[in-house]
């Protein structure tokens, strides 16, 4: 059982160090300011193929989407500073390209949108720092033909094979190669990552956003009503997964968020005319909120330092009075160390109040450092983080799951907001830094150790990750220094380190 809410922070950080084994993602931003730079671009016309290509200092994020009437390629780079203009395309009579700057979380940035027409197609192709859009001619109007009669025959294909899978066909539920990776694996992710519903097979190309939530409510049969601001086409394929892991994905990738009462889920998009758009159920409304007085509590759940802080109300619901029934006999299974039981205790009341985000918290912190279930801990922080974006905890801990689980890029996205408060948090700041330092990003883990150092000092672990960095710099005089600084620091050493640095300085 892990006591308090240092010792748990102490673990998490460990498991950090201990379980990354990474490739290199992008150096973005060992600031939660700070950006990468689009340093340039080449835009080249031959035989009727343009192929439009931007260069930057570190690997470029791109998010790429496609709308419709006309046909666009919108391509968004996410959290950048460009040093030039982007100029105009040579000139083509297929396709144009305007750019507009990006607003809110992804500022700064650029929205690239191309305007295609339909004798020419596109392929977004990114490489290392690079990353370059090709316009290529559809070779043939027999070509185009069958191209577009595969987009309107694609819908029917996909309700009919979903049909048979809903009617229970088990022939086509796992193909055999699926079966085989899931029985070397040893389990199904899915479930561990709180997806649990129909499982469906998909192949979407170029296939209208409209058409594809109507699959969706064929193979549901909820309610799922779409905002007319919706627009735009997807290609997606998705081999025997549960649907709404694929909504999931398709919402992300659209820029869109759901809401879901009553049998019925409601879909728009996150911003409408570059505001944040939001829904609200019926009855929903201000005069009802005021009649509410809410107070914090904190006499629930306790285990030493760490708490799980319970809002309080004058007009408790049945739901959140039941919740709190199930914190008190999570708590007594915790402090059995029956932690298996007592997450599904916490799991219920989540639900039960899912405005309580301290409860989320603690099913992360439980399935990360205790129970190793990676996919479950980053599936409750996002809970939390969509009641709280500013959670800086469930930002954390969702990192270091994604991480655990090799999505690099979502990683270094989610370690972004864990250290965006002032000051940032001493767990978040080393565990970025261990993370930046695993995927060869050594100037910005020391950028964070400095950032440590100036909020909250030194210590042996900051002034031993310092020293291994510049070591591996090749900056040995620096090194050299930092390496005598902790012998003389007075922190107790154990037998191997002391030999291990004094060996290190024996070399120089």
């Amino acid at each position: 059982m892990r006591n308090g809410i240092e010792k748990l922070h102490v673990a998490v950080f460990l498991a950090l160090c201990v379980l990354f084994t990474f490739h290199t993602v992008s150096a973005r931003a060992a600031d939660a300011g700070a950006t990468y730079q689009v340093n340039g671009e080449d835009a080249t016309l031959t035989n009727g193929t343009l192929t439009y290509v931007l260069n930057g200092s570190a690997p470029i994020s791109e998010f790429v989407a496609e709308r419709f009437s006309p046909f666009r390629v919108v391509m968004d780079i996410n959290k950048a500073d460009f040093t030039f203009t982007p100029a105009a395309l040579p000139a083509n009579d297929f396709v144009k390209m305007a750019v507009e700057e990006l607003k809110g979380d992804n500022a700064p940035g650029k929205r690239f949108i191309f305007t295609l027409k339909d004798n020419h197609d596109y392929e977004v192709i990114a490489q290392s720092n690079e990353v370059k859009i090709v316009f290529t001619p559809v070779k043939s109007d027999a070509g185009s033909a069958a191209l577009q009669s595969k987009k309107d025959s694609n819908l029917d294909k996909l309700i009919s094979s979903s049909e048979e899978k809903v009617a229970g066909n088990p022939s086509d539920v796992l193909t055999e190669r699926t079966r085989a990776r899931v029985a070397a694996l040893g389990g199904d992710d899915f479930g561990n990552a709180g997806y649990k519903a129909q499982r469906i097979t998909v192949d979407f190309y170029k296939v209208d956003i409209h058409n594809v939530f109507r699959l969706l409510r064929e193979i549901t049969d909820l309610n799922i009503i779409v905002d007319e601001h919706v627009q735009g086409s997807l290609t997606l394929a998705l081999n025997d997964v549960p649907w709404d892991f694929a909504l999931d994905i398709i919402l992300n990738l659209m820029h869109l968020k759901k809401e879901e009462r009553f049998n019925t889920i409601v879909i728009y998009p996150t911003e409408v005319g570059g505001k944040p758009n939001t829904f609200t159920w019926p009855g929903n409304d201000s005069s009802t909120a005021k009649t509410l007085s809410i107070k914090p509590d904190l006499d629930i759940i306790r285990e030493q330092e760490n708490q799980l802080i319970i809002e309080d109300n004058i007009q408790q619901s049945a739901g959140i009075l039941k919740a709190k029934q199930l914190l008190q006999q999570a708590q007594l299974l915790e402090k059995q160390d029956n932690l298996e039981d007592a997450v599904v205790l916490l799991d219920e009341a989540a639900r039960l109040w899912p405005k309580n985000t301290k409860i989320t918290d603690r099913l992360a912190a439980i399935c990360l450092v205790n129970l190793g279930q990676n996919g479950q801990a980053a599936h409750y922080a996002d809970i939390s983080l969509k009641q709280n974006p500013g959670n800086h905890s469930a930002a954390l801990y969702a990192a270091i799951a994604n991480a655990n689980m090799k999505r690099l890029s979502l990683a270094n996205e989610y370690f972004i907001r864990s250290i965006s408060s002032t000051p940032p948090m001493k767990e978040a700041l080393l565990s970025y830094a261990a993370f930046s330092e695993n995927n060869n990003m050594n100037d910005a883990a020391l950028k964070l150790l400095n950032k440590y150092k100036k909020y909250y000092g030194e210590n042996l672990s900051t002034m031993i990750t310092s020293a291994r960095i510049h070591d591996k710099q090749g900056k040995t005089t620096v090194a050299n220094a930092e390496y005598r600084s902790i012998l003389a620091s007075g922190y107790q050493l154990s037998p191997d380190l002391r030999r291990y640095i004094q060996a290190r300085l024996s070399e120089k």
